[in-house]
């Protein structure tokens, strides 16, 4: 089903007055009871401002760049709609960029429906990716911005995909760059394992803390119960004295791969039976994204 579908034009509000994020959901949410008093049977608006503002106490739903997805999955709730507010001059939403948002698109459903919140986000953000497109929302119409979300001819699918859970990639790793450069490049990121990628972002394999830790321990050590009678040996030596002349391509692995249109079975099979705690999304053999364990949680339980 289109987007466009389940964005009525009565729930665009432009010129938001709210400067705070407990008045730009209450605002967004009167409007809709107001122009729509049917459109939550059941729920008080009250008690879905509430419902909203407990998800956003949980964790901020401002993803930066000037947006953000207030959302609630709520028992009893009937069906599924969305509301945007646009704001010129901005709304503290504690995003992520330290930025206010400027398009702040709410969005309801049942709990019997867990996962269209998670893909209207997904299928919205994606035309919103580009600054053109922010732009074009905030000097629209309500209207306009209905037509221009129409037009995209934008797919929510009824099945989670991989590209609906991936997070950006935080950092990578070049082939052909030393151990100590990718150890570096995971200290300030704080990340225990990285991507290794070609020059046109081609996934080649990833690298972790282990195989930087294994690095100085001699193979035998793998069949021994116990080092506590071994008292000479640095297991870092090795690693200093290499550290600029071993390439990440001599320690990396192959795997943890998954298409982006993989389904949600597909990436729970990937880490639960096959035991990959990263999962590297790929676009055509091109490195699109990252899903690990906590973005499961994050995103399909406690969406």
């Amino acid at each position: 089903m289109k987007l466009s579908s389940y964005l009525r034009r009565e729930h665009i509000v432009t010129g938001l007055s709210a400067s705070t994020k407990s008045e730009a959901i209450t605002q967004l949410v009167r409007t809709v009871y107001e122009r729509e008093p049917s459109a939550a049977a059941g729920i008080s608006a009250d008690e879905l401002i509430r419902e909203v503002m407990l998800r956003e106490e949980q964790q901020s739903t401002g993803l930066g760049d000037g947006l953000a997805f207030p959302h609630a999955r709520i028992a009893g709730f009937q069906g599924f709609f969305m509301a945007v507010g646009v704001s010129r001059e901005g709304v503290s939403f504690d995003s992520l960029d330290k930025k206010p948002a400027h398009i702040i698109t709410m969005l309801i459903s049942s709990n019997e429906k867990p996962y269209l919140i998670l893909q209207a986000m997904g299928a919205l953000a994606k035309f919103l990716n580009t600054a053109e497109n922010r732009q074009r929302i905030l000097d629209a119409s309500p209207e306009e911005i209905w037509k221009m979300i129409d037009q995209t001819n934008i797919d929510i699918t009824h099945k989670l995909q991989a590209r609906d859970i991936m997070r950006p990639v935080l950092a990578s790793v070049r082939e052909g760059m030393t151990i100590h450069e990718a150890a570096r490049i995971m200290h300030l990121n704080h990340l225990t394992t990285v991507p290794v990628v070609d020059e046109n972002n081609n996934f080649k394999g990833f690298v972790c803390t282990d195989d930087i830790f294994r690095f100085g321990i001699p193979d035998f050590f793998s069949k021994l119960k116990t080092v506590s009678f071994i008292r000479h040996l640095d297991p870092f030596e090795k690693y200093f004295s290499s550290q600029d002349l071993v390439k990440v391509d001599e320690i990396s692995h192959y795997g943890g791969v998954i298409d982006r249109d993989a389904t949600l079975l597909e990436i729970v099979f990937q880490m639960a039976v096959k035991g990959y705690s990263k999962l590297f999304v790929l676009n055509n053999g091109k490195l699109e994204g990252i899903i690990d364990s906590y973005r499961l949680i994050d995103k399909v339980i406690f969406m």
